[in-house]
């Protein structure tokens, strides 16, 4: 077992790019240890958990590795738009959908707080075209995250 974090990133947005991006399955949180994370000070960002196992070739251990190597060196921003309503962020899911503008849920946004608890995070560049799709939605705000 491995965890890490990489820079001031919380660990599930790791978690969820390293899933997303290069099918590679982590655990991010707490993972039971409150008092560990209070002494190491990563209380609010967690960690992300690799659980390498007999079944787990040298071959998917050194790609990840490599791909979280890649993610302590990427430096691209992100915009964060979070909800007052879990019905918004569907919303805005489908909305999206239609309009084929790329973005997962961003499930628990620990250093912003959404009022239901999800958010929708899209590349900085989309921030003219999704602020457009959500000029009629209850959204709780726009967040730049780099």
């Amino acid at each position: 077992m491995v965890s890490l974090n990489i820079r001031d990133y919380d660990s599930s947005q790791v978690s969820d790019v390293l899933a997303e991006q290069f099918s590679i399955a982590t655990r991010p949180g707490a993972h039971c240890a409150p008092r560990l994370h209070r002494a190491l000070g990563t209380m609010a960002q967690g960690a992300v958990r690799f659980s390498f196992g007999w079944f787990n070739t040298e071959e998917e251990t050194q790609a990840a590795i490599a791909q979280s190597g890649a993610l302590q060196n990427d430096r691209k921003s992100w915009l964060l738009i979070t909800f007052h309503t879990t019905s918004e962020a569907m919303a805005m899911e489908q909305r999206c959908q239609e309009a084929g503008l790329a973005g997962p849920f961003d499930p628990r946004p620990r250093t912003i707080t959404a009022d239901c608890g999800l958010a929708w995070r899209a590349e900085l560049s989309l921030r003219p075209q999704l602020e457009a799709l959500t000029q009629s939605m209850d959204v709780a705000g726009y967040y730049e995250l780099s």
